[in-house]
């Protein structure tokens, strides 16, 4: 082999050597973040004089994600001040951390100080993710590289909530489980921590080219932004930017109340107990992990990289799912189950692409990290809605209220991704001969 074809089965190895780490270390960020929906039931039963009811537990979560929300704008610029990696482990200590404050912690008072500050620390996870992910793979990989990182979240949070529900089912009490699950991510960051890399750079290695659409307009070098009227005004003029906005505001409202509420769904409707809930609601990542692969496959070989066409499609099968569950009153676990697990293939898809590819393709190197610290933080304003708002509804009125709320968003949301396909994506395929801001390939 000569030393070209070194070179680059040597940087082959080290892109998908971060890759794997990047994977399994934001998969862990899950075992301090999947851990208060898997031990709400016991918190419900142990903490009675405590004043915790399903209320609290809405408050914790909701007052948690405004954390979230907001430290995904923080921490999304931090990223591309600072770098990617620095914000990416410093995210796994502060979780840790938290997570064991949280099993020390007793009253409603100490649950939500600690939580919130672990979601704060949590919300460095994905912004580092995609800041190391930019600064190590060419633009026509962004696609491939960005569908293997989603399954971080979606099939990492499928493990985790078995993980999770296996230790509630050998007889863990709540505070064990959180302890447990802090050190397994301190384990995971350890390895992390030892293997990563922010960039090719570090290892000799040249910057790879990065999407010439990006909305800075620069090309294969790393750059740093002057400030932040230089950082954030280039995406605040996209019309591109702000239809990712708003589709992420709606899906992540959908993938949130998913995460923090089937296990006690399931309890209550389905007559679960509280570790096997936990384990069946990981049908939602299992089927959503298919989802992200399935929905990378169509957009690249059945659409020319057309990805609106693609989010219309699924958005709207989601709206029928969701609209079915309204009707699920008292019905048999396997009917449950299987409207669980549509719901995870007909929308985690679409979500993958929001903060992963697109954010990328519009932020390129200098803006990556704050592209997706924006778009997320949008979808968890919709995600607030997914505490408070989903425990008001299912207490005041039933679950069945709770879906058709869902039901309508994921309509407005099939209705913004036509706007996208029709009024953005078409032209600019027309354009620039079938490709656009948001394909992988080059133009």
């Amino acid at each position: 082999m000569n030393s070209r074809g070194a070179n680059r089965s040597r940087l082959f190895l080290w892109q998908w050597g971060t890759v794997t780490l990047l994977t399994v270390g934001y998969a862990g960020y899950y075992l301090c973040r999947s851990n208060l929906a898997a031990i709400s039931p016991m918190l419900l039963r142990s903490s009675p004089g405590a004043g915790i009811n399903l209320n609290s537990i809405g408050l914790i979560g909701t007052v948690g994600t405004i954390a979230y929300a907001i430290g995904k704008i923080v921490n999304g610029v931090q990223s591309d001040f600072r770098g990617g990696r620095r914000l990416f482990l410093l995210g796994i200590i502060g979780s840790v951390v938290a997570t064991v404050c949280f099993g020390f912690g007793s009253g409603l008072g100490i649950f939500v100080v600690t939580w919130t500050i672990g979601r704060f620390f949590g919300s460095m996870g994905w912004v580092g993710l995609v800041k190391i992910a930019s600064r190590w793979f060419r633009y026509a990989e962004y696609g491939r590289a960005m569908a293997f990182l989603s399954l971080s979240f979606m099939l990492g949070n499928f493990v985790v909530k078995l993980f999770l529900g296996y230790l509630i089912e050998a007889g863990l009490n709540w505070r064990q489980v959180c302890f447990a699950a802090a050190g397994s991510l301190a384990a995971i960051g350890l390895i992390c921590a030892l293997g990563l890399r922010a960039g090719p750079s570090e290892i000799g290695e040249p910057e790879p080219e990065t999407n010439p659409r990006n909305v800075f307009g620069e090309q294969g070098e790393e750059t740093r932004p002057s400030g932040l009227v230089d950082l954030l005004l280039p995406l605040f003029k996209s019309p591109a930017f702000w239809i990712i906005v708003m589709l992420s505001f709606g899906l992540t409202l959908i993938r949130e109340t998913f995460n923090a509420w089937t296990p006690m769904y399931l309890v209550k409707v389905g007559g679960f107990t509280a570790g096997r809930a936990t384990q069946w609601s990981g049908l939602f990542d299992l089927s959503g992990s298919v989802s992200i692969i399935a929905c990378g496959f169509m957009t690249d070989r059945l659409f020319g990289g057309r990805r609106g066409e693609v989010m219309t499609g699924a958005l709207a099968l989601s709206a029928l799912a969701l609209l079915g569950m309204t009707t699920l009153h008292s019905a048999n676990p396997a009917a449950l189950l299987a409207f669980v697990a549509a719901v995870g293939l007909l929308t985690i898809g679409p979500y993958s692409f929001l903060s992963g590819a697109l954010s990328l393709d519009l932020g390129g190197k200098r803006g990556s990290g704050t592209a997706a610290g924006l778009i997320d933080s949008a979808g968890y304003v919709g995600g607030i809605v997914s505490g408070l708002g989903i425990s008001a509804i299912a207490t005041r009125y039933g679950w069945s209220h709770a879906f058709g709320l869902l039901t309508a968003v994921a309509l407005a949301s099939a209705a913004t991704a036509v706007v996208y396909w029709r009024w953005l994506e078409r032209p600019a395929a027309r354009s620039e001969g079938g490709k656009h801001v948001g394909d992988a390939r080059p133009p």
